[in-house]
């Protein structure tokens, strides 16, 4: 879903009922939108893992888009400073971590 960004995001929003996901992997585009306030609202993440942008993005554009996460109480993990982004779905929980960074987030289940 993340390389089709603004197009499938609303798309989704517009075609589907009940949009939910615990964890939401998005490219980073540099030439479109992806991970829209409208989209996040519509899934209610925890957590949000953003590719590196394109060479061509606007300098600061994901610490702005993290920022408003935080807003939005979703952990975003940039992948331009954590690296490779694991994710652990077991035992109740689910962990996510970055490699080059050392971020870690543990959510257990309801």
């Amino acid at each position: 879903m993340s390389d089709s960004a603004f197009t499938g995001e609303h798309w989704l929003i517009d075609n589907s009922r009940d949009l939910w996901a615990s964890i939401v992997v998005l490219g980073g585009q540099s030439a479109d939108l992806a991970g829209t306030d409208e989209f996040i609202d519509a899934v209610h993440p925890f957590a949000a893992i953003r590719g590196a942008p394109g060479y061509t993005a606007p300098a600061g554009e994901d610490r702005h888009w993290a920022a408003g996460l935080f807003k939005q109480g979703v952990t975003p993990f940039l992948q331009s400073d954590a690296g490779a982004v694991t994710i652990d779905l077991s035992h109740s929980r689910a962990t996510i971590s970055g490699f080059m960074n050392g971020q870690c987030l543990v959510k257990h289940s309801e």
